[in-house]
């Protein structure tokens, strides 16, 4: 049976978590199972290959530190939607009621500015009546 811990695969990996993608949609993009993903982790962290320097070691700590550099950022705006959106389609209740109030407000806040933007307008016109 072949490895799948060659270059390409590890790079195109490695590109997926660095472009932002979850390990799961990086492993699917380098056409590998997530518990492959795990199995490599794992090797990884052995003491012997650690101490050789080895591959696995190597890429454990290329990920890790993808996932602190990833940790240290505060999330955005629209990372937020993001991970409220996945935990939405899985179900999560919480997660449902939390975007949909987050629509309620933006609809409300666009209302809010086209009240302004038309009292505005009406403060301009009676400007100009006045002049």
């Amino acid at each position: 049976m072949r490895s799948h811990f060659d270059e390409p695969t590890r790079l195109r990996l490695i590109q997926g978590l660095r472009a932002g993608l979850t390990v799961d949609e990086s492993c699917q993009e380098a056409g590998i199972a997530r518990s492959t993903f795990g199995d490599w982790m794992r090797k990884g962290a052995r003491r012997a290959d650690i101490a050789t320097d080895g591959e696995y070691a190597r890429f454990r700590r290329e990920v890790d530190a993808i996932r602190m550099g990833r940790e240290a950022e505060p999330l955005s705006d629209t990372d937020l939607v993001r991970l409220l959106e996945v935990q939405a389609r899985r179900g999560s209740v919480r997660a449902i009621h939390l975007l949909l109030t987050r629509r309620a407000e933006q609809r409300e806040g666009d209302t809010e500015r086209d009240s302004f933007d038309a009292i505005e307008d009406e403060l301009a016109a009676r400007r100009g009546l006045a002049e």
